[in-house]
């Protein structure tokens, strides 16, 4: 199998030397090598596949919090409002 080392170096935004070339295509092609004895794997066996995901239902709070409990929770108030760091 011939590794087009240039094309991936290109790819990569990576500068290889010339007279590295050959080292890398060497390197890459035992990459390859090692990838391909990893076994197959069928997806079909797969948990996910047959685990359901149980969603809560949604709800809508319509209660709304007094002035007060806003500005009791609130690090700073200032004049009955909460004061925030000034921002530019």
């Amino acid at each position: 199998m011939k590794i087009d080392v240039k094309r991936i170096a290109e790819l990569a935004k990576l500068e290889i030397e010339e007279n590295r070339l050959e080292e890398f295509e060497r390197d890459m092609k035992a990459i390859t090598e090692i990838a391909d004895q990893f076994p197959v794997i069928n997806s079909d066996d797969m948990l996910f596949n047959t685990n359901e995901m149980t969603l809560r239902e949604d709800s809508i709070n319509t209660e709304k919090p007094s002035r007060a409990q806003m500005l009791s929770v609130a690090p700073e108030t200032e004049s009955g409002y909460i004061s925030v760091p000034r921002t530019v």
